[in-house]
């Protein structure tokens, strides 16, 4: 099965641990998985060090810790056009599902429906 993951952002912190463990574990037990970065960042050498294949494909989370207009609209602008090349990637890459963390970045879930794809998203909400 080819399953492709879109990450939120491109460091070593917990999520991409946590993204790094779920697809060795999946590779390991036969997945074929492919990782997507919105840019490229540390996570990409830990990738490539455990064999994990990663493409770097400019796209932006819809959540930011700060709310500016300035810098929400070329970042929805980005995704606009973006949107049509995950979409085409997804297909080119041959993958069965396509996983992300829905909460932050909506163009996986967005791609996924455009190529015909389930997605699989993460959805958590910040304690009050």
């Amino acid at each position: 099965m080819r399953i492709v993951f879109l990450a939120h952002y491109a460091g070593q912190y917990g999520a991409n641990q946590s993204l790094l463990t779920l697809v060795q574990g999946l590779r390991d037990r036969g997945a074929s998985p492919l990782a997507l970065l919105p840019e490229d960042g540390p996570i990409a050498a830990q990738l490539e060090s455990v064999g994990i294949e990663y493409k770097t494909v400019p796209y932006a989370p819809w959540m930011a810790p700060v709310r500016r207009l300035w810098r929400g609209i070329p970042q929805a602008s980005l995704n606009v056009r973006m949107r049509p090349v995950l979409s085409r990637l997804l297909a080119e890459a041959h993958a069965d599902l396509v996983y992300s963390k829905y909460s932050v970045i909506g163009i996986g879930a967005q791609a996924a429906h455009d190529a015909g794809l389930p997605h699989l998203g993460l959805l958590y909400t910040y304690p009050s």
